[in-house]
Formats: C-alpha cells, sequence, structure tokens
C-alpha cells in the first residue's frame, strides 16, 4: 500500500510538472501593447463545436470568437486563419467560425479556412507548412494556447499565444485541467518521441501577410 501510495504521488507530480514546465515556455497575453513585431504573422483561431449537447451555444467557442474579433480590431491587416475539423456531417467547425467572425464584423477576404485542423498540432504545423505563415497569434483558452505556443516553437514557428476567456463553471474548469494535462503529456510524446506528423498534407492559400512587410 505504501509503494502504491509513492508511486501514485510520483505519478500526480509528474502531470503537475509537465503541465507547468509547458505554462512556463510558452508567451500568451491579452494585452495589445505586448504584440509587438508583427511582421509576417497570421492570426490562428482553433477550433472547437458551436454547441454543446442539447443545443445550446458553447461558450468555449464564443469567446474565442470575440477574442479573435477583438484582436483583429487592434490589427486589421493580419489574417486570420480559422482551423478545425470537418468530418462530421453535422457541422464544420471553420466553416462555423467563419460565419461567427463574419458576423461579427470580420471581412470575409481576411478569412481562410483550413478544414484538416484535426488535432492542435495538425493546426499549428499547417498554418506554417501549408498556408506559409511564419509567425502565429493563436487565440484559445489560456491552457489551450500554452500548449499550442509549446506546439509551434517547438516546430520553429515563433508564436504568442492570445488568451480568450474561460469558462468559469468548477466542474467544467476542472474537467479541462485534466484533459489539458493528458493533452500536454501526448504531445510531449508527440514532438519528442513519436514526431509525430500532421494527417493531411497538400498545398493550401497562402496567408496574405505582404501588408505587414
Amino acid at each position: 500500500l505504501l509503494a502504491c501510495l509513492v508511486l501514485s504521488l510520483l505519478g500526480a507530480a509528474s502531470l503537475w510538472g509537465i503541465y507547468k514546465h509547458v505554462a512556463g515556455a510558452a508567451v500568451c497575453t491579452n494585452v495589445v501593447e505586448d504584440l509587438q513585431d508583427l511582421d509576417g504573422a497570421a492570426i490562428l483561431v482553433l477550433g472547437c463545436s458551436p454547441k454543446v449537447r442539447g443545443g445550446r451555444n458553447n461558450l468555449y467557442f464564443t469567446y474565442r470568437m470575440q477574442a479573435a474579433h477583438f484582436l483583429h480590431r487592434a490589427h486589421p491587416d493580419l489574417p486570420i486563419l480559422v482551423s478545425g475539423d470537418n468530418r462530421s456531417k453535422f457541422h464544420s467547425e471553420p466553416d462555423a467560425m467563419k460565419a461567427a467572425l463574419q458576423k461579427l464584423g470580420v471581412p470575409p477576404d481576411r478569412i481562410i479556412c483550413d478544414y484538416a485542423g484535426l488535432r492542435t498540432l495538425d493546426s499549428v504545423v499547417r498554418a506554417k507548412e501549408v498556408f506559409g505563415a511564419e509567425k502565429l497569434l493563436i487565440v484559445s483558452q489560456r491552457s489551450h494556447a500554452e500548449r499550442a505556443v509549446y506546439l509551434s516553437e517547438a516546430h520553429d514557428l515563433p508564436a504568442i499565444g492570445w488568451v480568450a476567456e474561460d469558462v468559469a463553471w468548477r466542474g467544467i474548469r476542472l474537467r479541462a485541467v485534466a484533459r489539458e494535462t493528458l493533452a500536454r503529456v501526448r504531445m510531449l510524446a508527440d514532438v519528442y518521441v513519436l514526431k509525430t506528423r500532421p494527417l493531411h498534407g497538400g498545398d493550401g492559400t497562402e496567408l496574405q501577410v505582404s501588408a505587414q512587410r
């Protein structure tokens, strides 16, 4: 029993250490003045479902769209890459994000859809290799943004996380932290052990970043 307890504590400490390691290595902000040297940058909005079970609005989605819109107003020349899953016959995350951003006032010609952002790794790596981004402003909730920034930097793509408002319900946040901790373990394995590549490659529409040069 003592051995099991010690191993459990060591395992929990290791997971917490991984969580904090990723957080400490990622630069995230929601202050416009912190965003400097945006030459060649693009806004990457990470996708999620616009609705939750029962048909209610997904607040994670809503807050990401609001954050992306705020960032667009501060830097209207930056292209916006909306990246998400398009495999469901019921909804397309990129199309839902584009429609939501247009409803908020973002011009459609500033928005590019990546329909193969099946995982955060795919979204980040494809932003560089398929769409030609040279630097990213990654929009999501803090913990997710931290992981995405870490992934981006690990693939030699400079990035800053632009933090969207989080969902405040305690039960939801606890589950999110648990999922995020496991996702960070998998991410480190993908980057340093498995050398995981995006599921889909191919050519994409190049991001129009020349206005920032």
